[in-house]
């Protein structure tokens, strides 16, 4: 499945949806709200590029991905603070009763957010 990016032709289809009758005789109600705002992804680009080169110093290559969802980082951001998100242990099926986390991604994660933080202080404060 495809998902749409364009938010006003998301919520215009969605309308449509919503306004066209089924069955006769019943009708539905939509509204929408913000819950998070998108992250601005150039602001994030220095951070995602120390976030990079440290991980490539580390050994692996971090995946970006783009999702229809959000976290804390989506709050932070839209001050135009640049973030980055999941530095934590992998977890699955998150707010499920079958969330879980992988314990081997612990310590791996912490000496990754560890090292990024070190990189960022050197290359702002200097040594």
């Amino acid at each position: 499945m495809a998902y749409e990016t364009n938010h006003a032709s998301l919520l215009a289809r969605i309308r449509e949806i919503s306004d066209t009758v089924y069955i006769p005789g019943c009708s539905s109600e939509f509204s929408c709200s913000l819950l998070y705002h998108a992250m601005n992804l150039s602001l994030n680009r220095p951070l995602y590029a120390a976030a990079v080169k440290i991980a490539s110093a580390l050994g692996f290559e971090p995946e970006e991905i783009h999702t229809m969802s959000g976290s804390d980082a989506n709050h932070i951001n839209q001050y135009d603070i640049p973030v980055i998100d999941a530095l934590g242990p992998y977890t699955y099926g998150i707010h499920t009763t079958d969330e879980h986390t992988v314990i081997s991604s612990i310590r791996h994660q912490t000496l990754f957010a560890a090292a990024l933080i070190q990189d960022l202080f050197l290359h702002y404060f200097g040594s």
